[in-house]
């Protein structure tokens, strides 16, 4: 991630300091690319490529006229860089293979020219912003997955443990506050009883009298012949 924040600004400031273009290529992994680089005069008699942001100014490899390149690098780097010159012509093919992600960079082409009094050196008209996207998976971690499993049911638990105890306090919190009322002495219990009947059957008593006796009416004997 961090690497592809450095190729976003590369791509941002890499015109305000380079004169000509730059062209921005990306790879994957093992795969090649080819720079094809041009000068803007005839004639050149030697040729440099460098790298200038992420390993600043490091030679990569120097060509000069009619000879074999020569390599700055380790001889892996001799072994998977391939150079096609024509020097006369301004114009320089260099093939990069098996790339990795520590290719990542911009490099510039440079060609030399005689002059008077010592020699002088002019930038390539393109410069070439270069990122290589390493899709390499990283080993996972298994065991950290499983303290976090752990981690986590644990919390759940002392959860649940909590919730449970809260409930039941509550509930005999709740229990202990209806009071239940004190139980009547048996001797208050039957005395009651025993003056609930005997209004009752006052009362019934009384009804009955009221409701079913009925006062018998004098016959007048002097009214029948």
């Amino acid at each position: 991630m961090e690497v592809r924040y450095v190729v976003f600004w590369l791509c941002v400031l890499s015109p305000v300091f380079v004169k000509g273009g730059v062209v921005y290529l990306s790879q994957t992994r093992n795969d090649s690319i080819e720079l094809a680089c041009l000068s803007t005069e005839r004639n050149p008699y030697g040729f440099y490529l460098r790298r200038k942001w992420l390993q600043p100014d490091k030679e990569v490899l120097f060509v000069y006229q009619s000879m074999a390149p020569s390599y700055a690098g380790s001889k892996t780097d001799s072994s998977r860089i391939r150079v096609v010159e024509a020097l006369h012509a301004g114009q320089v093919n260099v093939t990069i293979s098996n790339l990795s992600a520590s290719d990542t960079d911009r490099y510039a082409c440079e060609f030399v020219f005689a002059s008077n009094p010592t020699d002088r050196v002019e930038p390539g008209r393109d410069d070439f912003l270069l990122y290589i996207a390493d899709h390499t998976e990283q080993p996972c971690t298994c065991s950290s997955y499983h303290i976090l499993l752990y981690a986590i049911s644990g919390a759940v638990g002392l959860l649940l443990i909590i919730i449970l105890g809260l409930t039941v306090a509550y509930c005999g919190k709740a229990r202990n506050g209806s009071k239940p009322q004190p139980p009547v002495p048996i001797y208050e219990e039957m005395a009651g009883l025993q003056s609930g009947n005997g209004k009752a059957f006052c009362d019934l008593q009384g009804g009955f009298g009221e409701s079913e006796y009925v006062q018998p009416r004098r016959e007048n004997t002097y009214s029948n012949p």
